[in-house]
């Protein structure tokens, strides 16, 4: 499938304005030349299986989370009114849209896709009093880190108003990095960001979300943090609903 995309971006040869386009047009600094068709499909199938499967269980543990909440559900929704008016979620809505990207903050604080991460050792070291020979495998888990009390407060309660009181940009990167850190950073991190944003808004401005009775909730860990089930129940927000809720702001 991706290498018939390929093929028929170079037929064309012409800028269709996308994300492959623009992969069709990168050039190494040093030799100045392009990607091959191989390299292309490598990318662009990263893309695909680490920008969907994650941003999709981001999306979906903030959509339990606001079943669980419906106080924090109205003001996701009253934001969505106010800043999309009933259009569709762009790009430069995203600066508009701080309540939602809190809520998204926090659902990655309380259910990172990420649950562990590996790091490899480059040289001797002591940690806590254990010696690390280079060339160890080291496992950590953000998800144990971002429920420590010590790291922060009250950490197993759903609170998207934290993150515009409780913390600095130095605290964030010691304490908070649902993309990883440093060299290892996820490339994608601003790609993520701008679509888990804009699909809940999306998805606020549209709908009501209720769990389903008796659904049991909890977080199973394989290659990402998912749901053991998740039967949410859809409701469209009819225009005039949407226009009392927006007054009653």
């Amino acid at each position: 499938m991706l290498t018939d995309i390929i093929e028929g971006y170079r037929a064309a040869d012409a800028d269709h304005g996308d994300l492959m386009s623009i992969l069709m047009r990168a050039r190494d600094d040093e030799t100045g030349t392009g990607m091959t068709d191989r390299q292309l499909r490598d990318e662009a199938t990263t893309l695909v299986l680490a920008g969907s499967e994650t941003t999709g269980n981001t999306l979906a543990w903030a959509c339990y989370l606001l079943t669980r909440h419906p106080e924090v559900a109205g003001r996701v929704q009253r934001e969505a009114d106010t800043v999309l008016a009933g259009d569709d979620a762009g790009y430069d809505d995203l600066g508009n849209l701080p309540f939602t990207r809190a809520v998204i903050t926090e659902t990655l604080r309380l259910y990172n896709p990420v649950w562990i991460l590996p790091r490899r050792a480059a040289a001797d070291v002591e940690l806590a009093g254990y010696r690390l020979p280079a060339g160890s495998v080291i496992f950590f888990s953000p998800y144990a880190l971002n429920r420590d009390a010590r790291v922060h407060r009250d950490p197993d309660r759903f609170d998207p108003d934290r993150w515009a009181t409780d913390y600095t940009r130095s605290d964030m990167r010691a304490s908070f990095f649902p993309f990883g850190q440093g060299i290892r950073n996820c490339l994608g991190e601003g790609f993520a960001w701008a679509e888990t944003v804009l699909v809940l808004s999306a998805i606020a401005a549209r709908w009501d979300l209720r769990l389903a009775d008796g659904a049991s909730v909890c977080p199973v860990t394989s290659s990402t943090l998912v749901a053991s089930e998740l039967p949410i129940i859809v409701t469209r927000r009819s225009p005039a609903r949407r226009t009392q809720d927006l007054l009653t702001r």
